[in-house]
């Protein structure tokens, strides 16, 4: 146990001796114009015509989520672009990695990588790479060095099973066994599942490795990075009972940040702690330029499915306001990622319909399913809504915006990871994964991004109407985050909040935001002596001088943000 500690606390010095950041004004993520998207590269556009995305196809499509003119509205207005990882690997999610300094020959070469870069730099794009540091794939060569000679230094690579040793018990994952090529077993630890085992990260060696790797790819340009299993570095079941594994994962996750040299800029480190605990996420946060905020995805998704605003909207502020008052650290939200059912099936489940019935066979009468459609619609828009004016980094899934649906089935993510759909007929669409693992009517709600983009009252171009509202408010980019205390203005049904970047010391922008989860419409007395200014309805999209100075009127599932004079 001493040892162990011993061993974090050399790694801290070790890494920590690095050039570190100096941070002068605000930090780029902190002010991004636009939200950030998720993509599957094998997902999004084929290129080539042989059913897989791949790097040359997500070039050809870069405008359709920034064609880098700000003055136009037709795109996603999206800033960073965070790719799931792209090396090659044994599985078709990629987190199995064989080569982590590599792309996967399906996706292109590391010339179209570059070009990649170098085109989403031209259009104000930050790409973020996915980097699975917990683990990697039995094919990588660590691994097979380990196979061929388990004395080597690749020996001790990867946590494995020790004599004696009484571990943990709680986590996840569990030890399995292989045998070397003298013969001998190896027990290594695999917090997934047997084909990713996890490696020792509190070997030095490692984190030289590991340095090396994101040295690699920022000289390539990018802006940062996306971790994935955080909280799964060293694992209860991994380590000797009584290990603090929170500490020493939040302490290896500082040093690594630590020892990214400032030559490269502002990097920024955002991780993956899937936890819907506030506690939990917050310990992590002095780690992190920031981390995902699961806990208030749920609860933006049941507000927007019919669930009681009141008791949605004091858990967001509870944690909003608890990860704001952290330094240096920005929050990110989102509604659904790869790992997770995608929102638009959650939303469907909400109306009483089966997940992977869709609109056709679901569990209640769907002979209108014209006003199906419109309602899911609808709760879809307020969800967006929610999660992109709250303060911090909105991160797009994509597909989301045109409201595709994907869950899992029993092991299988697949489906979550469905295709987007360029046109019914279009060449970009691809087709990677068999069509036996999507029921019929999976995606019924789902039209292409082709007929939306003619369809003003789309999910798509309410997307795109939120992104012109965050280019045009700072205050929904960067501003603060307070409750609203005027009467009548949160109720069971009404979320509202004030975003401001006006400070004691210098004027700014005030804005306030009403989001109606519930099924009818609501009138709000304005309190005497103030002035609100419509800037944004989600119906109506952006607006210039239309002033309430008594009653607000605000439909079912409408947000609207106003400014505050």
């Amino acid at each position: 146990m001493k040892k162990i500690v011993l061993i974090i606390g050399v790694l801290i010095l070790f890494l920590t001796s690095c050039t570190q950041h100096k941070d002068t004004g605000r930090l780029w993520w902190e002010t991004l114009s636009g939200p950030a998207y998720q993509v599957l590269v094998y997902s999004f556009a084929d290129s080539d015509g042989d059913g897989f995305g791949d790097l040359k196809g997500l070039i050809s499509k870069l405008d359709y989520l920034n064609d880098g003119r700000p003055e136009t509205d037709t795109d996603l207005g999206i800033s960073m672009l965070w790719l799931s990882p792209i090396h090659p690997a044994s599985s078709y999610h990629g987190y199995d990695v064989i080569d982590f300094t590599s792309v996967s020959s399906r996706l292109g070469t590391m010339e179209d990588f570059e070009l990649l870069v170098k085109e989403c730099k031209a259009r104000g794009i930050h790409v973020l790479l996915d980097i699975p540091f917990n683990h990697t794939s039995p094919e990588h060569s660590w691994f097979k060095a380990m196979i061929e000679n388990p004395g080597s230094k690749y020996g001790s690579y990867y946590q494995r099973k020790k004599e004696g040793t009484t571990y943990g018990s709680g986590g996840m994952g569990s030890f399995y066994k292989t045998k070397a090529k003298d013969g001998t077993t190896i027990e290594y630890f695999g917090a997934f599942w047997s084909g990713m085992p996890d490696l020792n990260c509190g070997n030095p060696d490692v984190l030289k490795e590991f340095n090396t790797i994101l040295s690699f790819w920022l000289k390539k340009g990018v802006s940062g990075f996306r971790f994935d299993a955080a909280k799964h570095i060293f694992d209860l079941n991994e380590m000797p009972a009584g290990t603090p594994v929170l500490q020493m994962n939040r302490d290896f996750w500082q040093a690594l940040k630590k020892s990214i040299p400032k030559k490269y800029g502002d990097v920024f480190i955002i991780g993956e702690v899937l936890s819907e605990q506030m506690t939990e996420v917050a310990a992590y946060a002095p780690a992190f330029d920031s981390l995902f905020d699961f806990a208030d995805a749920s609860a933006m998704l049941s507000a927007s499915g019919g669930g009681a605003a009141h008791t949605a909207f004091a858990k967001i502020v509870r944690n909003i306001s608890q990860l704001t008052k952290i330094e240096n650290f920005t929050p990110s939200h989102l509604l659904t990622n790869h790992d997770q059912d995608r929102s638009m099936s959650i939303l469907l489940g909400k109306e009483g319909l089966s997940l992977t019935d869709g609109i056709q066979t679901g569990k209640k009468d769907t002979s209108n399913s014209e006003e199906l459609k419109s309602n899911v619609l609808a709760k879809a828009k307020l969800a967006a809504s929610l999660y992109q004016t709250l303060p911090g980094i909105p991160f797009i899934y994509y597909g989301e915006e045109i409201g595709l649906t994907g869950i899992r089935y029993a092991n299988d993510d697949i489906s979550r990871r469905d295709a987007l759909i360029w046109d019914i007929d279009s060449p970009w669409n691809t087709s990677w994964q068999p069509s036996a693992k999507m029921p019929a009517g999976q995606n019924a709600l789902t039209n292409s991004i082709l007929a939306q983009d003619k369809d003003e009252t789309s999910l798509l171009n309410h997307y795109r109407g939120l992104a012109a509202l965050r280019k045009n408010s700072a205050a929904i980019r960067e501003g603060s985050f307070s409750r609203v205390d005027w009467a009548g203005f949160n109720t069971s049904e009404l979320m509202s909040y004030f975003r401001s970047t006006r400070t004691e010391d210098k004027d700014g922008e005030t804005v306030l935001v009403i989001h109606n989860t519930g099924m009818r419409n609501l009138e709000v007395p304005v309190p005497q002596g103030s002035t609100l200014n419509l800037l944004w309805s989600s119906t109506e999209g952006l607006l210039k001088d239309r002033e309430i100075h008594t009653i607000v009127h605000i439909s079912p599932g409408e947000s609207l943000v106003f400014e505050l004079r």
